[in-house]
């Protein structure tokens, strides 16, 4: 045998009697420790010890050995989140809009009318706003006599300022945040919308739906049917009142009935265009 082959056969037996101690083998060696018939080792409580058993290292192994229940937890915490966003109409909203509105008037070198804490509602808003409410409650023709009545917009400015006094007393005392505040101000929105949706459909220049009944037609009434008021007990003047209020009322009336039938001639036109639908009511509804 030759040389070189002895000295091979040396080298073979020396590194058959070397101990494994290289980088790959240690990790070899760590991965023997998971047994590969059970992939899900590694969450098992005696895989971890020493300083590898960190509290993350718990919590990863309770979430996997317990993942039902972490689901179940996390569903119904996903259901009833759905449910309060459903039932609660977001009264971040209502309170957003209220200091939205008092946000536009935080400015004190504006020329204003009243102010409540540091916001100042300036006279210009008020101007815009007046005549608009006016033909809104009045009508066009009916608002028209009364856009230069000084009494009325000092009684229109003072309401405002009550108003928008009580808002902020909201506003400050919070309870707007609540499931009752927005049931009651959504409902109050709903109908302001569809009573101004209504206003523009039934509105033209000659609508009046102001009553009013001056003494001179009031006295005239009076004068024609004066037996009827003799025996009542009342003065001249007090009838007089009686006959204006009378009046007054009849005409209130004839305003409703007359907004009832165009709300209900618009009504069936939409219910023609939509084709909206309402169950009869149960048994005992």
């Amino acid at each position: 045998m030759s040389e070189n082959e002895n000295e091979k056969k040396k080298r073979r037996s020396v590194n058959r009697e070397l101990p494994a101690a290289t980088d790959s083998d240690d990790s070899d060696a760590e991965q023997e420790d998971v047994p590969v018939e059970d992939p899900h080792a590694m969450y098992s409580d005696p895989y971890f010890h020493g300083e590898a058993d960190s509290a993350w290292e718990k919590f990863r192994r309770f979430a996997h050995n317990h993942k039902r229940k972490v689901y179940f937890v996390f569903l119904i915490g996903l259901v009833l989140s759905f449910v309060v966003i459903m039932r609660n109409p977001e009264p971040e909203n209502l309170r957003g809009w209220a200091e939205n509105y008092f946000a536009r008037f935080n400015d004190p070198a504006n020329d204003w009318k009243y102010n409540i804490a540091q916001y100042y509602v300036d006279r210009q808003h008020l101007s815009l706003l007046y005549p608009i409410l006016a033909r809104y409650t009045w009508g066009d023709a009916g608002a028209e006599p009364l856009l230069n009545n000084g009494e009325l917009y000092d009684q229109f400015v003072r309401d405002q300022y009550e108003t928008d006094l009580l808002v902020y007393a909201a506003l400050r005392e919070e309870i707007l945040q609540t499931p009752e505040a927005s049931y009651i101000l959504e409902n109050a929105m709903r109908h302001a919308i569809a009573e101004y949706y209504l206003y523009t459909r039934i509105r033209n220049d000659d609508n009046n739906f102001r009553v009013e009944v001056d003494d001179r037609e009031a006295l005239e009434f009076y004068e024609r049917n004066e037996e009827l008021y003799a025996d009542n007990g009342l003065g001249k003047n007090a009838n007089i009142q009686l006959i204006k209020n009378t009046l007054a009322g009849i005409r209130r009336d004839q305003i409703r009935q007359q907004l009832a039938g165009q709300r209900s001639a618009v009504l069936e036109q939409l219910k023609e265009a939509i084709g909206p639908r309402l169950r009869p009511a149960d048994a005992g509804e």
